[in-house]
């Protein structure tokens, strides 16, 4: 089953919004963000949320809410490999969903663009065995599960909104097959050579859904949740059918 690594929606404004702890009040419900950092251009807010690490950032029209692995959930270099994951991908997706849904709604400045992108992995037994599954996902690939390595396929499946016919939606992901290890540094022959100790394998799939750039005019106000609803509605569906549902 799917597991998440990262999840993010984005919102590309006419205005520049500064965003301050009613912000992150909206997002979590929380009184304040655990810290805030001043960047060039705007700032972040950050703070733990949904057994992960949220960031709310701001720099001039761009917005990003972002949930990622917490640095302590990573596995220590002399443990045993594991992925860098959250939680699975369905209650990482709803609470996320949820909580940005909510702080939507007090947004005032017009929009011009969404997004919503993500990471997700999907652990397997063996190099075959993840070769198997991408042979399952991948619809426009030829996948020989005997024959290959280091197979990375990035596709662009756009296609014209529900709510807003109007609008293109691009449809990006990437699909990659991974091997997550630690490695023996062994010198020998006067060069250090790394050798294989544990391993983990895993289908990787990073998909970047968004409202097409071309677009200067702002988004209905009454459209842009329905656009987002849209856009998550694909990346499940890549999860669920593969590349070309």
């Amino acid at each position: 089953m799917w597991a998440t690594e990262q999840l993010r929606f984005s919102l590309f404004l006419r205005d520049p919004l500064s965003i301050s702890d009613r912000d992150w009040r909206a997002l979590t419900g929380e009184p304040e963000s655990q810290a805030r950092i001043n960047v060039p251009g705007g700032k972040a807010l950050n703070g733990p949320f949904g057994g992960g690490l949220l960031v709310l950032g701001s720099i001039a029209t761009r917005v990003d809410v972002t949930v990622s692995v917490r640095p302590e959930q990573l596995a220590a270099p002399d443990a045993e490999p594991k992925l860098p994951v959250i939680g699975p991908w369905d209650a990482v997706r709803e609470t996320f969903v949820a909580a940005f849904r909510k702080w939507l709604v007090g947004i005032e400045v017009p929009v011009l663009r969404v997004a919503f992108g993500g990471v997700l992995l999907w652990q397997t037994e063996d190099n075959r065995q993840t070769y198997d599954r991408m042979r399952e996902l991948l619809a426009s690939v030829t996948v020989e599960p005997n024959a290959m390595q280091d197979l990375i396929y990035r596709v662009n499946w756009p296609r014209q909104s529900i709510a807003a016919p109007d609008i293109k939606l691009n449809r990006i992901t990437t699909w990659n097959a991974m091997r997550y290890g630690i490695n023996l540094l062994q010198a020998s022959s006067s060069q250090l050579v790394a050798t294989p100790t544990s391993e983990v394998f895993a289908v990787r799939l990073e998909f970047d859904n968004n409202t097409d750039a071309s677009r200067t005019e702002p988004i209905a106000s009454d459209l842009i949740q329905p656009i987002l609803e849209e856009l998550v509605q694909m990346a499940l569906e890549n999860a669920t059918q593969g590349e070309k549902p």
